[in-house]
């Protein structure tokens, strides 16, 4: 790299820093946030028990558990999974380079950075952007070994990096192995048995470090099976995935959103139609293709054989692959001008993005902070504060703690039945059994709940059962509306 091309790379991992930054103590907890929180605050031998449980390893909780040693800020917390972006950025950046080519790395780094969902989830107290991190660490180590064993060259330490990052990618995501295994098929395309030998013996040791792991994984399938929500994927899906390629999603504009899913439709296949014209000029791009598309096609079809898995926020990686190819595109076809255009579609559609990207507050993003301070002083009153359910809890709970403010437990082998008994033990927090219990014997409460709750029960004219027994033995006496979030208030009625 020279001199001027060292500079735009500072610059872009600035504009980077910049980007994921703003609004980083503003944007509100939601539940999975709050969950990493209260599960990473206990013991590492009480993680394990309470990820064994859940659905995901416990990398991620392991680092953050660690990491809020120094301090518990919203800010600091998030800043872990900044850094992590950060890094996944230069992974990519340092794979474009030897596969592609500078320009193609500096605009893959740029593409990166101003990624709305790769910025979203910087900002996660999440393990997504450790699993971009580790399986792009795996994959810049892959290639390595790739192009070292063409050259006949000696390539003991990134064997050793391929492994561990593959490991670290296992211990981070259970969908990780979809992104471990895609590049056999690049190493199949180009007929390499010799060296399909080798890297199938490295997928071996990595399948034996995460063992000790992967014999939870049948039971957490299991839980996933009856507990989780997730639909089977149909056109709505993929259209969205396509989206979600160069565009933030929810957008509560309509105007903004028609402008995003046309322009993410046209990016979309002015890239594969540019990468079909570029493929044999350049057969690196098939293991971009491979990266970017294997994962998410093999998910598409699990969700078709068991409970569906198809979780768009999962294939993040495959994303930063995508961004690869229109960076790739980008950089060669430079002087015919496609190159320009693209770049310009890239960049509009990020832009279009942020102010909803950075605003957004409605589920799950509801304003708890506010909502916080109006329960503190309801404890405060002498109220028992009650919540509808965990998914408002949580975060509450994140910024105000006390012993007067419960949740009722999901409803059994419901679809939002997914905080099991032994996360529970783990984190030390338990559910309420019934409204009727939680009440019992107070004479003030107030039942937090979400609108959108109300809404759906109104369509078919009923009320929310909690609701509908508070009301029949106590006095409601005023509401109050946060954001998305409904504050009632009950008194025992005078006798």
């Amino acid at each position: 790299m020279n001199k001027k091309q060292k500079w735009i790379l500072f610059g872009i991992m600035l504009l980077a820093v910049i980007l994921r930054c703003i609004a980083i103590s503003n944007r509100n907890i939601q539940y999975d946030d709050a969950f990493s929180y209260f599960l990473a605050r206990v013991s590492l031998e009480n993680i394990i028990h309470g990820t064994a449980a859940d659905t995901m390893p416990p990398l991620y909780y392991f680092l953050l558990h660690f990491w809020q040693l120094i301090s518990t800020e919203v800010w600091f917390l998030r800043l872990l999974t900044v850094l992590l972006s950060l890094g996944a950025m230069f992974f990519l950046f340092a794979f474009m380079r030897r596969a592609i080519s500078i320009n193609g790395g500096l605009w893959a780094a740029l593409y990166a950075a101003i990624s709305p969902l790769q910025i979203y989830h910087a900002q996660d107290i999440r393990m997504y952007a450790l699993l971009v991190f580790c399986c792009w660490g795996y994959l810049f180590f892959f290639y390595k070994v790739w192009e070292n064993n063409n050259l006949k060259q000696r390539s003991t330490g990134a064997w050793i990096g391929m492994v561990a990052f593959g490991a670290g990618a296992m211990y981070t995501h259970n969908l990780a192995i979809f992104w471990i295994v895609a590049p056999v098929l690049f190493v199949v395309v180009r007929k390499s048995w010799k060296f399909l030998w080798k890297y199938l013996l490295a997928l071996f040791l990595i399948g034996l470090t995460a063992l000790p792991w992967l014999v939870m994984v049948p039971g957490q399938v299991q839980k996933i099976q009856g507990a989780f929500w997730t639909p089977r994927p149909g056109l709505v899906e993929i259209f969205q995935s396509i989206m979600m390629l160069t565009f933030n999603l929810p957008e509560p504009n309509r105007i903004l959103f028609i402008c995003g899913a046309i322009l993410a439709l046209y990016i979309f296949i002015m890239v594969i139609f540019r990468v079909v014209k570029n493929w044999a000029t350049n057969p690196n791009l098939s293991l971009l293709a491979i990266t970017c598309f294997l994962p998410p096609v093999l998910l598409f079809i699990v969700s078709y054989l068991i409970r569906p898995v198809f979780v768009i926020r999962g294939f993040i990686p495959s994303q930063m692959a995508f961004l690869g190819l229109a960076a790739a595109i980008t950089s060669l076809d430079w002087k015919n001008r496609i190159g320009k255009l693209l770049a310009g579609l890239i960049i509009a559609n990020a832009i279009f993005s942020y102010p909803a990207l950075y605003t957004y507050a409605e589920f799950p993003r509801s304003p708890f902070h506010e909502a916080s301070a109006k329960i503190k002083q309801a404890v405060e009153d002498g109220y028992l504060v009650v919540h509808d359910n965990k998914l408002s809890f949580f975060p509450v709970n994140f910024f105000f703690s006390s012993p007067n403010q419960l949740f009722l437990k999901d409803q059994p082998g419901s679809s939002n039945d997914t905080f099991a008994p032994a996360s529970q033990k783990a984190m030390e927090l338990h559910p309420s059994e019934s409204i009727e219990f939680a009440a019992a014997g107070k004479s003030r409460l107030v039942f937090v709940v979400f609108q959108e709750a109300i809404d759906e029960y109104s369509v078919t004219k009923t009320i929310p059962p909690a609701v509908d027994w508070l009301k029949k033995n106590y006095a409601l006496t005023r509401q109050e509306k946060i954001g998305d979030v409904l504050l009632m208030f009950f008194e025992s009625r005078a006798k």
